[in-house]
């Protein structure tokens, strides 16, 4: 009897974590959808949270709002500017959001911005590169873990 109480109790929680899941990704398409349509229609976005541009140089770019902070970081290569890391700190946390192992991938010019946005419940933080040609953002989801969507 006690093995079956367990056995209900481990598949009760295995479904309410699948639906937590489903439930973020579900919030997750909504936020990037009225985020794109923000970025894209050069609109306010009064349903996140902006993070505050706090410095920039040649080499990078930071944003931080509160005890958060993000460094989005640069490198040149046959006179080209590439997005060589996103890096996200969170007190002692630390995390990183992307890296080019050398692909060159992603390619900045003087058009290109940067935002960082987050859902009002602070559970998902979306790091953007934009430029004409596409939108970038690089989700990371309940602090743990990160996804891109290139629109």
């Amino acid at each position: 009897m006690e093995v079956f109480k367990w056995v209900v109790f481990l598949c009760c929680v295995t479904v309410s974590i699948c639906g937590f899941s489903q439930n973020m990704r579900d919030k997750e398409s909504k936020e990037i959808a009225y985020l794109i349509d923000g970025v894209k229609g050069n609109k306010k976005l009064d349903g996140l949270i902006e993070w505050k541009k706090s410095s920039k140089d040649d080499k990078m770019i930071s944003f931080a709002f509160k005890d958060l902070l993000v460094f989005f970081t640069f490198y040149n290569e046959s006179n080209k500017e590439y997005l060589q890391s996103i890096d996200y700190y969170h007190k002692s946390f630390q995390k990183m959001i992307f890296i080019d192992q050398g692909s060159g991938e992603y390619i900045i010019n003087d058009q290109t911005r940067f935002g960082v946005w987050m859902s009002k419940d602070k559970v998902s933080t979306y790091f953007c590169v934009i430029s004409p040609e596409k939108l970038l953002i690089w989700v990371l989801s309940n602090g743990n873990e990160v996804y891109l969507v290139e629109k």
